[in-house]
């Protein structure tokens, strides 16, 4: 009896190359997860200025001239984190088309999924992921499996009369405009500010006494179950609202002191009905109530403090 030929013996993953990026779009423009961003929103994981050497344009799962999955890899140029010079890799966007999640060899099966995470994982730098919101846990278990860990599963969702007890204590002034924030940065702020205004990030400056807070902040969507659970009218539970979504707290000792103050002034200058944070973001501050929002963060490799991490140099920036 003749074997049967390997049928996995023309399926290999390797780096994504500039001359992918096309058929990747294709790919990815034809998911109705990454609905309703357009290609040219997508184009942005490849085309991000900050990082002025990409080591790769992601991973692909190629086989012959098919291509059967892509794992977005989104580099932050070195950055000052606890005193020393970081470069850090947000893994997002991870796909897999359903005949190559699962393939059968003489060897045992491979699950071209976890093929994809292990390959980043073994890139050696600091590694953190953002799962995407809502009850869809199929990443977060792919990643979970090939040796991450979860430190965090909630963002908290603040109104504009939040921590309103702040608003009536002496706390610190907040500063809203660029011109006024400018000079209370230190020069890596300075260059967080120069590469994230593109993507159209906002900014905004805790001050109290000789402490600052540098806050960096996106106006992003979210469906009203998620942000208000107790709403059962379905056509409202449904609807969209714009959210201010707090990508990074420079001290959060300092921002929760005013935290009133500013969620009511973030939330007045984006026009939107609240304020999100994902809830590891406070560190040893005592996390301001709110309402839990799922918001699944997965580290891997990490050689900073558990504070460093945020939303900064990531698909949360580069995606509306």
């Amino acid at each position: 009896m003749i074997a049967p030929a390997d049928r996995t013996s023309s399926i290999v993953v390797r780096p994504a190359q500039p001359a992918d990026v096309e058929r990747i779009l294709d790919l990815l423009e034809a998911q109705e997860f990454v609905k309703p961003l357009t290609r040219e929103q997508l184009r942005a994981l490849f085309t991000y200025p900050w990082a002025a050497a990409k080591p790769d344009h992601g991973y692909v799962v190629v086989d012959g001239e098919r291509l059967g999955g892509f794992a977005a890899t989104i580099y932050s140029p070195p950055r000052l984190l606890d005193g020393k010079q970081v470069v850090t890799l947000n893994a997002g966007t991870l796909f897999v088309q359903m005949r190559y999640r699962a393939r059968r060899t003489p060897a045992g099966v491979i699950r071209y999924s976890e093929e994809l995470t292990r390959i980043i994982m073994a890139l050696g730098y600091p590694l953190f992921v953002f799962s995407a919101r809502g009850p869809n846990d199929v990443v977060p278990r792919i990643l979970l499996s090939c040796g991450f860990e979860e430190v965090c599963s909630v963002d908290r969702f603040y109104t504009a009369g939040a921590a309103a007890g702040t608003l009536l204590r002496p706390s610190g002034s907040v500063l809203k405009t660029t011109d006024a924030i400018r000079p209370h940065l230190t020069p890596d702020q300075l260059r967080i500010m120069s590469d994230h205004q593109p993507y159209g990030c906002r900014f905004f400056l805790v001050r109290e006494g000789d402490r600052t807070c540098f806050v960096v902040t996106k106006r992003r969507r979210y469906r009203a179950e998620l942000i208000w659970p107790s709403i059962r009218v379905p056509r409202i539970r449904g609807r969209y609202f714009g959210v201010t979504d707090v990508l990074h707290l420079s001290d959060p000792e300092v921002a929760v002191r005013s935290w009133g103050r500013l969620v009511a002034q973030m939330s007045l200058t984006d026009r939107t009905v609240g304020v999100s944070c994902t809830e590891s973001f406070f560190g040893g501050a005592a996390v301001p109530p709110g309402t839990a929002v799922p918001q699944r963060v997965l580290v891997s490799g990490l050689t900073t403090s558990l504070r460093s991490v945020d939303k900064l140099y990531s698909e949360q920036v580069l995606l509306p």
